[in-house]
């Protein structure tokens, strides 16, 4: 690895489940400044990327994913390489690491302050977000992953405060700021919006993990997915202490009926959490569900269809959920027909 003078300056984004952690790094990247040179390496709990391909709609940013488990345990070789791989070759004035919604991040920041990585990364503050459904949840507080996230923050941000009462807001910035160690900042916003100037708030090492066994077994199997065709997607499951996930990827000639598409993906009641990139009959579109709540909107991202779905059971199972999705498929073109060639003059 090449010798550095100061390292890039780091910051780890960790939160549950649908807290709008991809948003939040949306809006950082497309008000970073003008020209600058940053990088995401996005942890990604199963094994189809998902957030990768939403980031990718910002340009000019370097996005790497560790999809197939958690970096802090399962993944943690291979969030290693990726991490010298982005310092080494990427270069990145600013980067931002992405941890998915059940991952530790303990282990994670004692990687960063080891030796191998210490010349080379300034370690600024971990954000930490939550959602107001989490924070007004008396059973998340058992979580001792969820402690551990609250409780390794520097900056602690609840968001979707839109979605809340002026109450909730404010017993959040109470509790926030009555926290030993205390926390650099403590925040509400909305839509993900965070203010740049946390990202360059220090990170102060003191900080110490409750719970810092708590997430070391998840097994998730890396297995390289084979090419979808079309109407047969693939498929691969992952399992863990936080629940189960899987995730499709369709072929790039599949075309969804939206309508029927959005109200499949809104109707079961066993889906905590859903991300995905889809090919619809109105454009390209991105779907993300946090517990009942599912929006839509348009995506850059138009290379194939995919979705990551995380839950604790699901009606019918996986099997049945891909028929779901599956049955929301447009008829495929039919080709064009050839006339046959007459015989002659007659």
């Amino acid at each position: 690895m090449r010798e550095a003078t100061s390292g890039v300056p780091t910051n780890l984004v960790t939160g549950f489940l649908g807290v709008g952690k991809t948003t939040a790094l949306l809006d950082l990247l497309r008000t970073r400044p003008p020209g600058s040179r940053w990088a995401v390496i996005v942890n990604e709990y199963g094994e189809v990327g998902i957030d990768g391909a939403l980031l990718s709609d910002v340009g000019g940013v370097e996005i790497q994913e560790v999809a197939g488990g958690c970096i802090c345990c399962t993944s943690a070789v291979e969030f290693n390489y990726t991490l010298a791989q982005v310092l080494e070759q990427v270069k990145p004035e600013r980067l931002l690491i992405e941890t998915t919604g059940v991952g530790h991040p303990a282990r994670i920041l004692e990687d960063l302050r080891k030796p191998a990585f210490a010349r080379f990364v300034d370690l600024r503050a971990t954000v930490g977000i939550l959602a107001p459904a989490d924070f007004t949840c008396p059973p998340m507080f058992e979580s001792p992953v969820f402690r551990d996230q609250i409780e390794l923050a520097d900056v602690l941000v609840l968001n979707k405060a839109d979605q809340t009462t002026p109450a909730v807001r404010d017993r959040f910035l109470n509790w926030a700021r009555d926290l030993y160690p205390p926390k650099l900042h403590a925040a509400v916003t909305d839509q993900g919006r965070l203010d740049p100037a946390w990202l360059d708030l220090g990170a102060d090492p003191n900080r110490r993990a409750l719970y810092p066994e708590a997430h070391h077994h998840a097994d998730a199997e890396p297995v390289n997915l084979v090419l979808p065709t079309p109407g047969r997607p693939v498929h691969k499951e992952s399992r863990g202490p936080g629940g189960r996930a899987c995730g499709w990827v369709f072929a790039p000639t599949d075309v969804f009926d939206e309508d029927r598409l959005l109200a499949f993906l809104s109707a079961d009641a066993g889906v905590l959490r859903l991300k995905g990139v889809f090919h619809t009959t109105g454009g390209w579109t991105s779907v993300n569900r946090s517990g009942r709540e599912t929006v839509a909107g348009p995506s850059g991202y138009r290379r194939d269809s995919r979705v990551e779905v995380f839950a604790q059971q699901v009606d019918g199972g996986w099997a049945g959920y891909e028929a779901g999705l599956v049955a929301c498929l447009t008829p495929p073109a039919a080709p064009p027909s050839r006339r046959a060639p007459a015989d002659g003059p007659g």
